[in-house]
């Protein structure tokens, strides 16, 4: 009980400092709830929603042929339509895997980002960006790091039509060239 009240305790005392944080002093409770809620930013974010088919292309390294895989994903909006949640399968180089992603805008930053896993690794793959509205495209910009090097990369997701969506995953390798290592065809499921 004593352990409940205690993280009750906290809770507040985090979330408190936070809003202040975000608000500043003297600053409205409405505009910090307004900050907190959905808004025009999230909007574009509802063209991912729905199950997708997909086709999958992999180009290892520079040079080397591209591999071709399937896929599927279900994309939906969680906590009261803040959030993208993506879940997929993946099959590509004679392994299946599953997927993750979270996509999302915040609205203090006015920044798109995303979080994404899978089962492929141990780790997190996290990027933030942009939205093109006349191109309806998303372009988020990360840096890769294995522990041993840092490399840039470079994800982009734009939308066909109201049936089609195409992703790619480009590295920006130490010489500064380009290497397009996934790309991946969406087509809305009927």
């Amino acid at each position: 009980m004593i352990r409940l009240s205690l993280l009750a305790v906290l809770f507040t005392l985090l979330t408190g400092s936070t809003l202040l944080a975000q608000g500043g002093e003297g600053a409205m409770p409405d505009e910090m709830m307004m900050n907190a809620m959905p808004g025009p930013g999230h909007e574009p974010l509802k063209q991912m929603l729905g199950a997708w088919d997909q086709k999958v292309i992999v180009t290892m390294m520079p040079g080397m042929p591209p591999m071709e895989g399937s896929g599927t994903a279900e994309n939906a909006m969680i906590l009261g339509g803040r959030y993208v949640e993506g879940n997929g399968v993946i099959t590509a180089m004679g392994m299946t895997a599953k997927t993750k992603m979270f996509t999302g805008y915040d609205n203090r930053r006015s920044k798109y980002f995303l979080f994404a896993i899978d089962e492929l690794g141990t780790y997190a793959v996290t990027a933030e960006g942009e939205y093109d509205a006349a191109k309806r495209m998303w372009t988020f910009h990360g840096v890769e790091d294995d522990g041993k090097q840092k490399m840039k990369f470079r994800i982009t997701t734009q939308m066909v039509g109201d049936s089609q969506m195409n992703s790619e995953i480009v590295f920006i390798m130490p010489d500064g060239t380009e290497h397009r290592a996934v790309r991946v065809e969406s087509k809305r499921r009927a």
